[in-house]
């Protein structure tokens, strides 16, 4: 047996070390192991060090060191003696994760959140996992993106005036023109699998998997859900057996959960954001995130850096799977660079990632899951949240590093090789060649994923029970007529490393323009109805300028920090991270409104509202904008108010857009109002201008009856299909 070590080795030379040792260690600590037939007796106080310990199983102890020697100088003396079998400083280590060198990951926060460094020790993705993006598209020559889309789709019109006009035919070279002109599925991409470790932007949650991007959502942030079902079919089609889905908000559609219930069929998990209402989903469901039922649903919310629910976020004990960070989101956008954005629309593709990153970790280990068995891994991988206690299935928010050691714990061969080496900065960006479209009209149905032992995952929490009654519209003045399903929003995705420096764009990729225009960041003001003959009044004014900046302004309720007169500072700043510039109500207020006292009755011809810079609009889709001369008290006081008219349900972020009184010739009132009855959700407005004259500057011949019919003509030509709005 190994004696005890009260005694070490007389040593009579010391040598010196020449040079200092890589590592970090504890600076007065020595891990021996002795050789027990070759001890020489000499008292631990001749020789500076003091026994603390035993270490491990070999036989080894610890000691402290006692003569102020360094750490390298006792390795080196203990090391000479021939009694001494080894001698080692008692190294510090670290937790081992993968820290890309993207130069923008410092500012992703919500990689760090939901544990991705560690995660990426396991894996980082595999080719072979294809990820279908149903959204806005992609920006194609994106530096960060254009390497990691495999196909993709476009089911937008080139004309989008015509709410009627088709999607593209498969033999149209537009059907493969899925460019992106909003931004949001530029942003929903790159933070699925923006390229990784290329010293270039971002990083990407999943950096190897493969993106199948199919357009659908028009440039004014709205699609129908036929494309978006008919997006799933061919994503399927080319193997995209996971997709991420950042848009919703209608009524229960049986098409849609008929399509989502075939999707199941075919093998393929629907990762869908709660949307941005701020309301409960179990006493209030919005579709489809609400189709709770139907297994490939994984419905996600969203969360602040505190992992509190984000007030924007709509969430559901027994409805809502799980939450994922979804403020201040650094990702691509749709101009080249890198922005942030808010929303469940952001917390959606990270989500989507970690179910890539199961199925590749899974697929490493020669199995490949269903997707039932992806969700199952996925919802695995939560640290509990107190606010998510209540408001989620799973009681908190997405751990992608527990998800992927649930997995690798059942398939021990998918302990991965360690990440690959960075690879070389990618070429510069290039519109990729032009591609000629398929021969035949859609792609062939999608062949059942193959058969795999299902790994001993628990089942995850029983459905919800039947859904409530859908939401009732938030109009007041309800639609000429029932609208049909219409069109979602998107997101963004990361991109991942590859051992060799990225390929070129796919031959898949569309031939757009060289630099395809980005949208204009200003809305263009509705046209007057068709069937009446009225030039609008062209006047318009700079933003912060008008007769609102610095009139007294009242809100119903107030959101920390952001009261009614930040609308009307003159600010115009959109920037919700940069300080708090907009006005804004309580996410719980269940009759928001705003309202502005001009002083005197004036000629009121529009009002312009601008909007965030993040995706929060959709508070302030379908408001209404009231004129009257009597003091507004609260929603009792609609009846003295007259209709100027109503927010566009499709209202673009960073946007600002006229709403025009008695087609633009104006109406006579003192109080402007921004009401959203009965939504439960934030008003926020950036800044309110009126465009107005005195009485005396023009002629107004107003004649209310006349401006009511004119409001209705106006409603009934706008895409009252539209519904869907941006997750």
């Amino acid at each position: 047996m190994r004696a005890q070590p009260p005694l070490l080795l007389a040593v009579l030379t010391f040598h010196l070390l020449h040079g200092a040792l890589s590592q970090e260690h504890a600076p007065s600590r020595v891990i021996v192991l002795l050789d027990n037939n070759k001890v020489f007796p000499m008292s631990e106080k001749d020789m500076g060090i003091q026994l603390t310990g035993t270490v491990g199983t070999q036989g080894a102890f610890l000691y402290k060191i006692t003569d102020n020697s360094t750490v390298e100088r006792k390795v080196e003396q203990l090391k000479s003696m021939a009694g001494v079998l080894a001698a080692e400083p008692d190294y510090k280590v670290y937790v081992n994760s993968t820290i890309p060198n993207d130069p923008k990951f410092q500012d992703q926060w919500h990689l760090a959140k939901v544990s991705a460094p560690a995660a990426w020790d396991i894996s980082t993705g595999m080719q072979e996992v294809k990820v279908c993006v149903v959204d806005s598209g992609v920006r194609v020559d994106h530096p960060d993106l254009a390497s990691q889309v495999a196909a993709g789709f476009n089911l937008v019109p080139a004309d989008e005036t015509n709410p009627n006009n088709p999607p593209p035919a498969a033999t149209d070279p537009q059907y493969k023109n899925f460019n992106d002109t909003l931004g949001h599925g530029t942003h929903v991409a790159g933070t699925i699998a923006a390229l990784t470790n290329n010293n270039l932007g971002v990083a990407g949650t999943a950096w190897n998997v493969r993106l199948v991007v199919c357009r659908f959502i028009w440039n004014d942030g709205s699609g129908y859900i036929s494309d978006a079902m008919n997006c799933l079919k061919l994503c399927q089609g080319e193997g995209a057996l996971i997709s991420s889905n950042s848009w919703g908000g209608i009524a229960k559609s049986d098409f849609l959960a008929t399509e989502l219930q075939a999707a199941n069929q075919a093998g393929q998990l629907f990762v869908v954001a709660a949307g941005n209402n701020g309301q409960d989903m179990d006493a209030t469901p919005l579709y489809p995130a609400s189709f709770v039922d139907i297994p490939n649903v994984l419905s996600v919310a969203s969360t602040d850096v505190n992992d509190v629910i984000s007030g924007f976020s709509n969430y559901g004990k027994n409805t809502i799977h799980i939450s994922a960070p979804g403020e201040a989101i650094l990702s691509t956008t749709y101009d080249g660079a890198y922005g942030q954005m808010w929303g469940t629309s952001m917390a959606t593709p990270i989500v989507t990632a970690a179910a890539a990153l199961v199925q590749s970790v899974a697929m490493a280990a020669g199995r490949t899951l269903t997707h039932t068995e992806v969700k199952e891994y996925v919802l695995k991988g939560v640290d509990a949240t107190a606010d998510g206690a209540n408001k989620v299935i799973t009681g908190g928010r997405l751990n992608i590093y527990k998800a992927l050691q649930a997995v690798r714990a059942d398939f021990p061969l998918a302990l991965s090789p360690s990440p690959p080496p960075p690879s070389p900065s990618p070429p510069p960006p290039s519109p990729p060649p032009p591609s000629p479209p398929p021969p035949v009209a859609s792609p062939p149905p999608p062949s059942p994923p193959p058969p795999s032992p299902p790994p001993p995952v628990a089942s995850p929490p029983p459905p919800s029970p039947p859904f409530p009654s859908p939401l009732p519209p938030v109009l007041s003045p309800p639609p000429p007529s029932p609208p049909p399903p219409s069109p979602p929003t998107p997101v963004a995705s990361p991109p991942p490393p590859s051992p060799s420096p990225p390929p070129p764009p796919s031959p898949l990729l569309p031939s757009p323009l060289a630099s395809p225009p980005p949208p204009s960041p200003v809305a263009s003001p509705p046209p007057p109805s068709p069937d009446v003959s009225i030039t609008l009044n062209p006047k318009t004014i700079q933003c912060g300028t008008s007769v609102a900046k610095g009139r007294p302004a009242f809100q119903s309720s107030t959101a920390t920090g952001r009261p009614a007169s930040l609308a009307v500072d003159g600010s115009c700043n959109t920037n919700p991270a940069a300080a708090p510039f907009c006005a804004q109500t309580d996410p719980n207020d269940r009759d928001p409104y705003w309202y502005l006292d001009l002083g005197k009755e004036l000629v009121v011809r529009s009002v312009m509202i601008t909007t965030r810079a993040d995706v929060s609009w959709e508070a302030l889709g379908s408001a209404q904008v009231l004129l009257g001369n009597q003091s507004w008290v609260d929603g009792g006081s609609v009846g003295s108010f007259s209709l100027c008219g109503s927010v566009e349900s499709a209202f673009g972020p960073n946007t600002r857009q006229p709403v025009y009184c008695n087609q633009g010739r104006g109406q006579l009132a003192r109080y402007v109002v921004i009401y959203r009855p009965a939504s439960q959700t934030q008003l926020t407005l950036c800044e309110v201008d009126v465009v107005a004259d005195t009485p005396a500057d023009t002629s107004l011949n107003y004649n209310p009856q006349q401006q009511q019919q004119q409001q209705q003509q106006q409603r009934g030509s706008r895409k009252l299909q539209r519904w869907l709005h941006m997750a």
